[in-house]
């Protein structure tokens, strides 16, 4: 169907529309004072009945036929295009012209804006993202601190037991040493963040393999990787093997001095300074853990990206209910996305990924602040960080870019045409 037909025949028959409305205005307002008049004639023909003693029942009234006026033959399409020229001549229209500035709004922020791939904030979005991040970078000064002055780390640590509990009689493991061992450092405060038998995450990997050939696997304060005989296997097989490192973890992290952060380890092996600071980062991360970075500030230090969380998904259910067209376009997004959890949203992810880096910034501020005390560098934060931001470089490739812009384009078409109210056999058919 030619738009230019469309565009004619729509603007003429918005034109008629709006003179019969007009005119049916008028009519209307004719009928009621006539009704009016023939109700008051009536009133006057009942009262003269009643003095005269006729009975109003009984009398007879004319009845006129009723005449059902003729309706007019239905036209082609091409003849309503044909009428619409001969009225509309060769003046240019727009079916722009059909809508209130509402009504282009509303399709503008809909359609107009979300016909791309990308994720377009309205203001109130913008400002949700950055009152999450501000939310979070006070909660990092205020809650997390640092492990000894935070008073929700202390109380966390209250609740450790000892450190020869039922369980760790049981989860008897070769690694599990705290002197004789040729490890420089190596002494009962740091046996645990010097072996990756104890590291939650590489305790999984190393931690099994020393089970089962009786080894310890540790790095010394230089970050030289050793693994040293420790005595006889503890376990028979895989699965064996398997059961008791879960259950020596589980043992060691309730303890007062908790297990190092996942992956920890793994930083005493870079053996070189950095920021110009007299410690290697193998030394710093040692301190630290000695210092109470461990598994009992873990929590802790994720309240911040818990209320990052917590702030954007409260504004975007209150928005959504309070805002019938916000709602729809997040309903595009979740067709689009195929998913119904909020953080696959891309517009939840823009977000978050601005909320997150005004929190890091806090947090760099605050490392500044205190004389680049490692302490107070928030681990799980910057980590959520860093997973935003790489998520938002890989759908800026342009592979990721096309497909998500063809997948979204085709939702919305599709939702228009449902949208569009048209049952008609006259109208063009269009074959594709």
């Amino acid at each position: 169907m030619p738009d230019t037909e469309l565009a004619v025949t729509l603007t003429f028959t918005a034109g008629e529309h709006g003179s019969l409305a007009t005119e049916v205005e008028e009519l209307s307002a004719e009928i009621s004072e006539t009704t009016d008049r023939l109700d008051d004639a009536q009133a006057r023909v009942r009262e003269v009945q009643r003095r005269l003693g006729i009975d109003p029942t009984t009398s007879q009234r004319s009845q006129r036929p009723r005449v059902v006026p003729d309706l007019p033959t239905p036209q082609s399409w091409q003849e309503v295009v044909s009428r619409s020229r001969a009225t509309m001549g060769d003046a240019p229209a727009d079916l722009d012209d059909l809508l209130t500035q509402k009504e282009l709004a509303s399709i503008e922020r809909r359609f107009t804006d979300g016909f791309t791939a990308r994720s377009r904030l309205d203001r109130y979005d913008v400002i949700a993202a950055v009152a999450a991040g501000v939310t979070a970078a006070m909660l990092d000064y205020l809650v997390v601190a640092v492990p000894k002055e935070s008073g929700l780390t202390q109380a966390l640590k209250s609740l450790s037991t000892d450190s020869d509990n039922w369980l760790s009689d049981i989860a008897k493991v070769p690694y599990d040493r705290v002197a004789n061992v040729d490890l420089s450092g190596f002494n009962p405060h740091t046996h645990r963040v010097q072996t990756f038998g104890h590291d939650p995450l590489l305790g999984w990997v190393y931690g099994t393999m020393d089970i089962l050939r009786g080894s310890l696997t540790g790095v010394s304060r230089s970050g030289v990787v050793k693994v040293l005989e420790s005595g006889p296997p503890t376990a028979a097989n895989l699965p064996a093997a398997l059961a008791i490192q879960a259950m020596h973890l589980v043992s060691d992290v309730i303890t007062p001095a908790g297990l190092q952060l996942p992956g920890w380890s793994a930083l005493l092996t870079i053996d070189k300074s950095i920021l110009g600071s007299e410690r290697t980062v193998g030394e710093l991360s040692r301190l630290m853990y000695v210092r109470g970075y461990d598994t009992w500030h873990l929590p802790t230090m994720a309240v911040p990206v818990l209320g990052i969380e917590a702030v954007l998904r409260g504004y975007l259910g209150l928005r959504q209910m309070l805002d019938e067209e916000y709602r729809e376009e997040l309903d595009i997004e979740r067709l689009r996305t195929g998913s119904n959890r909020v953080a696959d949203l891309p517009r939840y992810e823009v977000m978050a990924l601005i909320a997150r880096g005004i929190a890091v910034a806090g947090n760099a501020g605050r490392f500044s602040l205190s004389g680049a005390n490692p302490l107070t560098l928030n681990f799980p934060l910057w980590m959520a960080f860093a997973k935003s931001f790489l998520g938002s470089l890989d759908r800026a490739k342009p592979a990721s870019t096309m497909v998500d812009t063809a997948n979204m384009n085709r939702l919305i078409l599709d939702a228009g045409w449902v949208s569009l109210e048209i049952d008609s056999d006259d109208l063009p058919e269009i074959r594709l």
